[in-house]
């Protein structure tokens, strides 16, 4: 898995800085440029925090599937709103079918 790719489209999903990552995740903002600049993966530990800052579990991190990649595009943002523009997403969805 490229851990800096994912990071990166969660990061592009919600609009946010590496230091608004550091910050949400409680790291030092080091912390997450040295993790996407090296070429070594994340601990287990670091990982989780940077999941929980984003507010996904490590399964949703670890997602890839290919054959439904718009949807999986599509679940990401949708996991990166916050939950008064979820409800807002889901009623948009409701009047379009």
């Amino acid at each position: 898995m490229d851990f800096k790719k994912r990071i990166t489209e969660l990061l592009k999903a919600k609009k946010w800085s590496q230091y608004e990552l550091a910050k949400r995740a409680g790291m030092h903002k080091s912390t997450i440029r040295n993790m996407l600049r090296t070429k070594n993966s994340p601990r287990i530990d670091t990982l989780e925090q940077v999941c929980k800052a984003f507010g996904i579990s490590l399964s949703d991190f670890f997602k890839e599937n290919t054959k439904f990649k718009e949807l999986d595009v599509i679940v990401t943002a949708y996991q990166c709103l916050d939950e008064k523009k979820k409800q807002i997403l889901i009623k948009i969805i409701e009047l379009i079918n």
